[in-house]
């Protein structure tokens, strides 16, 4: 009986064996095909991140004529101040600035504050510092609006025709 049982042991050893060892190389082949699934899957995962940095930093990469866009935010404004009359605030949406700016991204966000620092050198008539044309501004990002407060004398001076004197642009870097 002892004899059986050592060769029941045996093959039962064997057998034991022969199932570890498939199941290794089951799973050794399964972790190898999950790693190079992994592996297409982050390769591609690169490819397609490093095509959208290329994509929407293109829309940040330039430099704007900032100058130009200035001067194109100043006319939108003196319109509207010479359509309404007395104004002395005005809030714009940012949809309407890009638009403005020709479906300029950059110059409608990263940009848009060094845009409107030339802006707020504008003034109307003379030079003298309550003429300028914006007294103040403030970028409300989490509405996306910008409100413009109009200097009352510089409203003033352009109801009554006075030309806008834009900024110096060689005192600008």
């Amino acid at each position: 009986m002892q004899n059986v049982d050592a060769a029941n042991h045996t093959d039962l050893h064997d057998l034991s064996e022969l199932i570890s060892d498939h199941f290794l190389k089951q799973t050794a082949s399964n972790l190898y095909k999950t790693l190079l699934f992994y592996e297409l899957f982050f390769v591609n995962l690169k490819r397609q991140i490093d095509s959208n940095k290329e994509n929407s930093m293109s829309h940040f990469a330039h430099k704007p004529n900032y100058f130009f866009l200035s001067h194109t935010l100043v006319g939108f404004l003196t319109n509207k101040i010479q359509q309404a009359g007395e104004l002395s605030e005005l809030t714009i949406d940012l949809k309407d600035i890009f638009s403005l700016f020709h479906q300029d991204l950059a110059s409608t966000t990263s940009n848009l504050e060094g845009i409107i620092n030339i802006a707020d050198n504008y003034h109307v008539g003379t030079e003298s510092p309550e003429y300028r044309l914006i007294s103040s501004y403030k970028i409300h990002a989490e509405s996306n609006t910008v409100t413009f407060h109009f200097s009352p004398k510089s409203v003033q001076a352009l109801q009554q025709g006075q030309a806008l004197i834009a900024p110096d642009a060689n005192n600008y870097e």
